[in-house]
């Protein structure tokens, strides 16, 4: 699992908590890799305690904020998983759902997409979300049936292409689209 974190101190901890929690109880490996994205209000402090007292979480610290797709490929370039879990450091992505996706991969998908039930958002984020799937679907082929989100599955052949693509700027969600052979949300 990889979570770029920012500015999260006071939720991190109990983000890492859940997820430690999930993957011990469905007795799944876990690495937990941690992104520090150059955060000022001690998120670093709270990562690096937790990955030096608990097996599997590994806290890696960007030298300042770089945006959440190129934590993400830090995080992908860390990870050793045969798949890659990414998903948000303030428990908007329910930690007990990484279970739907992995189950959805374990089908054959090589990505897969955890799509919320019912978006909750003003009309003006509606609409951006709405011009970004009209760009996603033109430039990178985005099945017009497929909702993509930042909380995903990626397998291991995806991860390493996404991660050999060395554009100066990485959007993680295109990229994701162009490297898969057969997506799907849940």
């Amino acid at each position: 699992v990889v979570i770029p974190v920012f500015n999260s101190a006071g939720i991190v901890g109990e983000t890492i908590d859940r997820i430690v929690d999930v993957f011990a109880g469905e007795d799944l490996p876990l690495e937990l890799i941690l992104v520090n994205d150059g955060s000022s209000d001690g998120s670093w402090g709270v990562i690096a305690e937790r990955a030096a007292r608990t097996p599997g979480v590994v806290a890696l610290n960007l030298l300042k904020n770089y945006g959440q797709h190129r934590a993400n490929l830090a995080g992908f370039r860390a990870a050793t998983g045969d798949y890659v879990i990414t998903m948000d450091d303030d428990l908007q992505n329910p930690p007990t759902e990484v279970v739907r996706l992995i189950e959805q991969a374990r089908l054959g998908h090589d990505v897969v997409y955890g799509a919320p039930e019912s978006k909750q958002a003003p009309g003006y984020r509606r609409l951006g979300s709405r011009l970004i799937s009209l760009l996603n679907r033109r430039i990178f082929g985005q099945p017009s049936d497929l909702v993509v989100s930042n909380f995903r599955i990626l397998r291991r052949d995806v991860v390493d292409r996404i991660c050999a693509d060395n554009t100066a700027n990485p959007y993680i969600t295109g990229q994701a689209l162009l490297y898969s052979s057969n997506p799907v949300h849940v």
